[in-house]
């Protein structure tokens, strides 16, 4: 199988805010995704996938914000699929997957003359769950809605500005609320699929 997935992003921590000293009360809303993916179905009930991924998100400041920020992400997972139902032309589907993650948050700072601009960046481990269901529009391509949550662990965070270069920490040596302010997102998505 070869497919795409197009959805919305949703940020479930305190990342969806201005960090720092800036305006908190700039939130970042929805972003968009693209992934790309191919896979085997072994079986009728079970298929391995491996897809790549990109998404991004921007803040929504207020009028008075001095701060401009957004979030990239890029990812690579590999899955295993399990469908209940084999070859049903409605073909619900749940998975389970692990991979790479890389968050990037970008903030330009300009207030009086002055201007800073920050980055700070994520390297983690990911862990996905996803549900969704393809729906066969031909024999050998299906169309649908996917449902996923993402949880990362591990890895190290880094942070650099145009005064300071880049400084990085593992990410177990962060205080609990710190981790707790690292990403965690909700994708809902739409996918097409061509199995051959």
């Amino acid at each position: 199988m070869l497919g795409a997935t197009v959805g919305l992003r949703f940020c479930m921590t305190d990342l969806c805010r201005a960090r720092g000293d800036y305006d908190g009360s700039d939130r970042i809303g929805g972003g968009g995704g693209l992934r790309l993916f191919g896979g085997y179905r072994f079986i009728p009930y079970l298929a391995a996938v491996l897809d790549v991924g990109i998404a991004g998100q921007r803040v929504a400041p207020e009028s008075s914000s001095t701060v401009r920020a957004s979030v990239f992400s890029w990812n690579a997972v590999a899955s295993v699929i399990v469908h209940p139902l084999a070859f049903s032309r409605f073909d619900p589907y749940l998975g389970i997957g692990a991979g790479y993650n890389e968050d990037i948050q970008r903030a330009d700072y300009d207030e009086d003359g002055y201007s800073e601009r920050i980055r700070q960046r994520s390297r983690r481990g990911l862990v996905r769950a996803t549900v969704g269901l393809d729906i066969y529009v031909k024999p050998r391509l299906s169309l649908g809605p996917r449902l996923e949550y993402e949880r990362h662990f591990a890895g190290k965070l880094c942070f650099e500005s145009t005064t300071s270069a880049e400084e990085c920490t593992k990410i177990d040596k962060l205080s609990s609320s710190e981790r707790t302010d690292l990403p965690r997102w909700i994708i809902v998505g739409f996918s097409l699929t061509a199995h051959l």
